[in-house]
């Protein structure tokens, strides 16, 4: 074995080298280019090692990489007798296959750690890159990498099926397009980890499972003929996903039609009705119309006050904690966020590490780190104190830094290094804090602080400009927001239901608006109430193609929603609780369907199985998946199902099996045994009054 190993790593070296050199000069192309910036980058776009482009140059070139080094494993030795002669009796098909597979797997590596491993040099070198460096940024190249080696798996598969429809041939291939998704759209590193391990090895048993076809197919083991069972039923899925979403695609969309509640420069209170993002109304809250003329819509919707929220309650919690934003681990943002920016007195932005809750400023064009902020104002780089829990710093207007805590609120500019503290009074709690614009003032902003009284509003410098009065109950009508207008006499003040309150009690609640001058005189107060929501019905095709998903799929998300909600994971509890609450009915009629047609599916298969003479065994087995996993597997049991090989009786013309001395139908013999594609050491015996054809 240790021969056949050194053998097929040697004849792909020299490729793997060659490889990895065009991933190299790939990988780097993106990395440089980025790392010149001299403007600020963002965190959603991604850097680094999460920079767009460099993600897409590692998932194609790792998945070109593995399809070109497994095509070479096999294809030249499809057609010639170097495979063959590896066949010898003493060697077993299957030692073959894992020595090619060891090698194959080591070369894999061979071609693509060298680039990364570079990268991963380059990126956490200190100088390098105009932003901080974290070592977590790089699992996502990590995954992409991962998912590369399903492509070799593969090409090992396709290029070791015989004599096959293309179909069948191209299924592992679709499987891997499967992994490559998988990849993308999962949140954690984990999920992606586990995901691309469980379709390598579905992978590897339908490579063995090809081996063995291709030398008995009636022969091969109940594990290879499962691996393989398998990628085709995930194949079958990830190509009806596909043609599914185009077919949602290309019907006509539902009009959406929203309202909501506006307040108009003018300090109108209004409803604004959109039609697929267009408005087509705006009327006085008691329905009549604020005007008719359609061309002043836009300009009207652009000039109204903007609310900024400051706070999600005001006294009492209860037990409500805020929670945490989705996080993806292709994302720069889950790792880095920028929080500021500015060309003065150089080009430098200023970002937030989550991990360590630090935020440190950059000098673009040196790349390098030029001071840090703490909660004692801004300090030299070597002083990491991070932040506590319960204060936040988030970054507005550009150039300045707001930071939060339990009696803190200020305000820090990046380009003064200097921070104006609006608050800081131990008896007095801060609930929130937010900046809000001033319209028509190219930017200006004012600041907003939720005390337990009222509402505190500040110049950027820390100077009190007026403090305003609640009206209303804040003790459940603690979300409040804040907005000014053009001149600065009027502030607008707004009260939504507290976050910790149930949802379905916030959408039943009213909402408040006040207008209230700078000295904190109230001078109008408005009652909003709870506008209607839209109501549309599922098109039908929406429920025909939900109808055909897997109920194993179906019913094992709910069990895993189940577990993983009683093990702690709010997240999961959640949609369980979604699932189960309001969305009840349309998942209860949802299983329904996914039965009903599993049943018949089922009935189906058995049918059809039998019909095709397979034995009672393997209908039972095939009607009993099908069950399982609905019209995807259906699919995969007319692909992948060891069809008996049949040709049309020549007494009655129906079709019969071959290894059958009589037909079934009328009894006849064979004048001449037709050719049949199985391997000749798998013959069946040739019936006594049957004459075979002539091989001349």
């Amino acid at each position: 074995m240790k021969s056949i190993i050194w053998k097929e790593f040697r004849e792909t070296v020299w490729w793997a080298l060659l490889l990895a050199l065009i991933f190299t000069v790939a990988q780097l192309y993106p990395l440089f280019f980025a790392s010149t910036y001299v403007y600020a980058v963002s965190s959603y776009q991604g850097f680094g090692m999460l920079d767009s482009t460099y993600l897409l140059v590692t998932l194609f070139g790792a998945a070109g990489i593995g399809l070109i080094l497994g095509f070479l494993q096999i294809l030249p030795e499809r057609n010639a007798d170097r495979w063959a002669t590896l066949l010898h009796r003493p060697m077993p098909p299957e030692t073959v296959l894992l020595s090619k597979l060891i090698a194959g797997t080591g070369a894999y590596v061979l071609a693509v750690a060298p680039a990364f491993l570079l990268v991963l040099y380059l990126v956490l070198t200190p100088g390098f890159t105009a932003y901080p460096s974290v070592p977590e940024m790089a699992l996502a190249a990590v995954a992409n990498l991962l998912g590369g080696f399903l492509y070799y798996l593969a090409a090992l598969a396709t290029g070791l099926a015989g004599r096959v429809s293309v179909m069948r041939r191209l299924l592992p291939l679709v499987v891997a397009m499967l992994g490559s998704s998988w990849l993308v759209e999962a949140d954690y590193f984990s999920t992606a980890a586990w995901g691309t391990l469980f379709l390598a090895v579905l992978l590897g048993l339908s490579a063995w499972s090809a081996l063995r076809h291709a030398q008995s197919p009636s022969r091969s083991p109940w594990m290879s003929r499962a691996g393989a069972v398998l990628v085709g039923f995930y194949a079958a899925s990830a190509v009806g996903a596909f043609f599914s979403t185009l077919f949602v695609m290309a019907m006509p969309k539902t009009p959406y039609v929203s309202q909501r509640y506006e307040t108009l420069a003018d300090g109108a209170e209004v409803i604004v009705t959109r039609r697929n993002n267009i408005t087509t109304a705006i009327d006085h809250l008691d329905g009549t119309p604020y005007t008719t003329d359609q061309s002043q819509f836009a300009k009207l919707t652009e000039s109204t006050i903007g609310l900024s929220r400051v706070s999600s309650y005001i006294g009492e919690a209860h037990g409500w904690k805020p929670g945490q934003s989705r996080r993806y681990y292709r994302r720069a943002y889950t790792y880095l966020q920028e929080l500021a920016s500015a060309q003065v007195p150089v080009p430098q932005q200023w970002f937030w590490i989550r991990e360590t809750r630090t935020a440190i400023g950059y000098e673009l064009p040196a790349k390098q780190a030029i001071a840090r902020f703490t909660p004692q104002g801004f300090v030299p780089v070597d002083d990491a104190k991070p932040f506590p829990e319960d204060m936040k710093v988030r970054g507005i207007s550009g150039e300045q830094l707001l930071v939060t805590g339990p009696h803190l609120a200020a305000v820090a500019s990046i380009v003064s290094r200097k921070m104006a503290v609006l608050t800081d009074d131990a008896t007095q709690p801060v609930y929130g804090a937010d900046d809000f614009y001033i319209p028509s003032s190219r930017g200006k902003r004012l600041f907003a602080v939720a005390f337990a009284g009222h509402l505190s509003i500040y110049e950027k410098n820390g100077t009190l400009l007026a403090q305003l009065p609640y009206t209303q109950d804040v003790s459940r009508w603690g979300r409040v927001s804040v907005g000014v207008n053009a001149d600065q006499t009027r502030f607008y003040v707004g009260y939504n239901p507290s976050r910790f309150l149930p949802v379905s009690e916030r959408r039943q609640m009213p909402t408040f608006v006040d207008q209230v001058t700078q000295e904190g005189e109230v001078l109008t107060s408005t009652r909003r109430l709870p506008l209607p929501k839209q109501t549309s019905s599922k098109p039908i095709y929406r429920y025909v193609l939900e109808t055909f998903e897997s109920p194993t799929y179906f019913f094992g998300t709910l069990l895993y929603q189940k577990i993983g909600g009683d093990l702690g994971d709010k997240r999961l509890a959640k949609l369980l609780r979604a699932a189960l609450g309001p969305y009840w009915p349309s998942t209860r009629f949802k299983g329904i369907l996914l039965v009903i047609a599993s049943v018949l599916l089922a009935g189906l298969t058995w049918w059809l199985a039998r019909r095709g003479e397979l034995d009672r065994k393997a209908a039972r087995n095939w009607a009993l998946f099908v069950l399982l996993t609905n019209l995807p597997g259906l699919v995969a049991f007319w692909l992948l199902a060891n069809w008996p090989p049949r040709a049309p009786c020549p007494s009655c013309g129906r079709l019969r099996r071959l290894d059958q001395p009589t037909c079934p139908h009328c009894g006849a013999g064979w004048e001449n045994l037709p050719s049949h594609p199985a391997e000749i050491f798998d013959r069946p015996q040739e019936p006594n009054n049957a004459t075979p054809a002539s091989t001349s």
